[in-house]
């Protein structure tokens, strides 16, 4: 039964188990009561019910309950997913159920539902029902509970005072408006450490810049003509294409000029010919652009394409180099990151997902929260399509069957043979020195600004207006004390200690002043 009223969330689960309470004397039951305890993922629960509802009179409420949040360790959660069957004992066929799932915290140790079902309703047959749930002054509530893993320690975290730089090491970036998209290339920036250690241009460029031929080459005659550029990133097509390589197959595949769209061939006239282009070599960091929009005459507007598009962690891209490249080092590729949209061509979110070290984890950079994640929401999640199966949670509206919005839209791949090097760490000597100024300054005005803010209490601030301010002065306040960003009038200020006597304030304005006494 469980299978039947529980949608699968597309988590591992840890433990599954069921428990059973008969409720007797219904009318006469106290406002709160819990059922028995059971054990489930090694802690234990228990059902919490509210035969007159929780503040509602009207409604039966039910939950799941942890019952020992003062006893769980520092830090404690478990993610359930549970479903919560009120039913008669004589039928089990007669029954109602509601199902949710929760992170369980010390600080939120029950979850489920306030307005359960309507009191009335449950004692006498309605709703299709021959009988009526609660007979005889007596009925059964079933709660199944599955403990689902959490190997990222994230999952359905409510992020409320979560401390990014605390948990993963990394900080995000706030987004300022429609900036969600150079965060994402910031960040992508940031994390090829390799980028942030070169101190010119033209070494920055040896990191990205690739060169592809591009060419026109004659079938009857021996006539080419070809030209070699520079390319930073490469624009591959998702619509026809199910996976990576299927995009670069598509993107090197000739197109024959033949009939009324034969090639001038400079001293042969018109030819046939066969047009495409080539790789001559790929740089040590590939972007991947994914082509998931595109103009659509029909509705004479841009649209996202949203179909299924696998990319895999390694990729050798040796058959797409032309036959003159040199093959001597290997030309195999490793997924370092994905920056992801999710939404349509008039609306959407960009995050990105990056695996900052060789062998370490992936990380979810999501505006300024980052947090950990498995394999798939790497990949699966972003693969784009349609869910994989309809008993799938989905955020999106069943009328719109199922289809993913948050897809891929750049892939970063670094090549394995210079991956260490590329994503070895920043030390102290590779940061110039103007920058290593820079931040101490930062430092230092941070550690003053901390400082005055703890001794902020210990002081007054004290303003003078003098007769020749007062008789230059156009405006209303003389003297603005709640907004210190924004002065509103240019008036002598002394910040003062409370513990000093008014004798020494005095002595210190007639200093200033230049006035007796």
């Amino acid at each position: 039964m469980a299978n039947k009223i529980m949608p699968e969330l597309g988590q591992e689960i840890e433990d599954f188990k069921y428990n059973t309470w008969h409720v007797t004397n219904w009318r006469h039951l106290e406002k709160r009561i819990t059922g028995p305890e059971f054990e489930a993922g090694n802690w234990k629960w228990r059902i919490l019910l509210f035969p007159s509802g929780n503040n509602n009179q009207d409604t039966v409420s039910i939950y799941l309950d942890f019952v020992d949040p003062k006893g769980a360790p520092a830090g404690w959660h478990s993610c359930v997913q549970f479903a919560l069957v009120l039913w008669n004992p004589e039928d089990p066929t007669q029954y109602i159920y509601h199902h949710a799932h929760h992170r369980f915290t010390a600080e939120e140790s029950d979850w489920g539902f306030t307005r359960f079902y309507d009191l009335r309703k449950l004692l006498t047959p309605c709703e299709n029902r021959t009988l009526a749930l609660i007979e005889n002054d007596s009925t059964n509530i079933t709660v199944f509970v599955r403990v689902l893993k959490d190997p990222t320690g994230v999952l359905w975290h409510n992020f409320i005072n979560y401390d990014s730089k605390k948990e993963t090491g990394y900080v995000g970036l706030k987004t300022q408006g429609a900036t969600g998209y150079m965060n994402s290339l910031l960040q992508s920036l940031y994390c090829t450490t390799y980028f942030r250690k070169v101190s010119t241009i033209t070494n920055k460029n040896i990191l990205f810049v690739g060169k592809m031929k591009s060419y026109i080459k004659c079938v009857n005659v021996d006539y080419e003509s070809s030209r070699v550029e520079d390319f930073y990133d490469i624009q591959l097509n998702v619509k026809g294409c199910k996976t990576l390589r299927d995009s670069f197959k598509d993107y090197i595949q000739e197109e024959i000029l033949e009939g009324y769209n034969k090639y001038q061939a400079t001293g042969y006239g018109l030819q046939d010919a066969k047009k495409g282009v080539i790789f001559e070599s790929f740089p040590p960091v590939l972007h991947l652009q994914l082509k998931r929009f595109e103009y659509d005459l029909q509705r004479d507007a841009m649209v996202k394409i949203n179909d299924r598009h696998e990319f895999p962690m390694e990729i050798d891209l040796e058959e797409f180099l032309s036959e003159d490249t040199d093959r001597t080092n290997p030309h195999k590729y490793l997924l370092h990151g994905v920056l992801v949209h999710s939404g349509d061509s008039h609306e959407g979110h960009y995050f990105v997902l990056f695996k900052p070290e060789k062998d370490g984890k992936w990380f979810k950079f999501d505006d300024d929260h980052v947090i950990p994640v498995i394999d798939k929401e790497v990949f699966e999640d972003n693969y784009g399509g349609e869910y994989p199966n309809e008993n799938t949670i989905t955020i999106r509206s069943a009328a719109r069957n199922h289809e993913r919005f948050t897809n891929a839209y750049m892939l970063v791949y670094i090549r394995e043979s210079n991956v260490d090097e590329i994503l070895s760490p920043v030390v102290s000597e590779d940061i110039p020195e103007h920058l290593q100024k820079r931040l101490k300054q930062e430092r230092a005005i941070e550690d003053q600004w901390r400082k005055e803010m703890e001794e902020r209490h210990l002081y007054l601030i004290v303003k003078i207006v003098t007769a020749e301010k007062f008789k230059v002065h156009q405006g209303f306040d003389l003297a603005n004390f709640d907004d210190r960003q924004y002065p509103l009038s240019e008036v002598f200020t002394y910040k003062i200690l409370k513990a000093d006597t008014y004798g020494s304030f005095k002595e210190h304005v007639s200093r200033s002043f230049n006035i007796p006494t």
